[in-house]
């Protein structure tokens, strides 16, 4: 209907002016590249410190949790390139609902984050069922990064998304710069480790924690962890 033209015609707008910042562009395009570096290195060599789903763990531990700070950088300029600024005010009068246009930015947003998670998916599943692992093993366990990859993007860029239209100045890219900090590193090293918070673990951004080895063999990790990894689902 309608309706749905106008929200695929601002979707388009969206990811023109997205990929149009040849930073971003780019991004997905290095993060491929820096994981089949890393997993070949890992497919090459023998022993248990050349096991893939540790090496891919290993990646997503560091790598996943910095590119959550694009995730918050773009959710908080979607919101700030129109919604909040006065010179855009004229696009108040467009037949265009908030609505149309919050979900547009979110979905465009989402599907730009998508691409590190497909990529790495890709990646690792090859070369999983290269090295003759099981296809459906080898699946289980993309599938599990995939939807821990997805959950993590989905809730920072709403986050992000939410600061963005709450805060009306510049104060919330550091804020935004404080939430990502403060989800991710902060909250694993000094809260759930030192102060042995083990509560605040739900509310961690990605779930990939870098002091924790929990997940990081796939003969029992997710076993284990499974009921509690899909409850805090409910919070990150």
């Amino acid at each position: 209907g309608i309706v749905m033209h106008k929200w695929w015609r601002h979707s388009l707008l969206e990811l023109r002016l997205l990929f149009g910042n040849p930073l971003f562009a780019s991004l997905p395009i290095i993060y491929a590249i820096l994981f089949i570096i890393m997993m070949l290195q890992a497919a090459s060599g023998n022993g248990p410190n050349h096991n893939l789903y540790t090496a891919a763990y290993s990646f997503h531990m560091l790598g996943h949790t910095m590119t959550l700070g694009p995730a918050m950088l773009i959710g908080i300029l979607s919101i700030r390139r129109d919604v909040r600024r006065r010179s855009f005010e004229w696009n108040h009068s467009l037949p265009v609902s908030f609505f149309t246009l919050l979900s547009s930015k979110y979905v465009v947003s989402l599907l730009y984050f998508s691409l590190f998670t497909l990529s790495t998916s890709v990646i690792f599943y090859i070369l999983s069922v290269s090295q003759g692992i099981a296809g459906d093993v080898a699946m289980m366990h993309t599938m599990q990064f995939a939807v821990q990859y997805e959950v993590s993007y989905m809730v920072t860029l709403a986050l992000a998304m939410l600061l963005g239209a709450s805060i009306p100045n510049r104060i919330v890219y550091l804020i935004g710069f404080c939430a990502w900090m403060f989800g991710t590193f902060f909250m694993e090293i000094y809260i759930i480790s030192e102060l042995r918070w083990l509560p605040a673990q739900v509310f961690h951004l990605n779930q990939f924690f870098l002091q924790s080895n929990r997940f990081e063999y796939e003969n029992w990790g997710y076993g284990l962890f499974s009921e509690d990894l899909m409850s805090s689902r409910w919070f990150v």
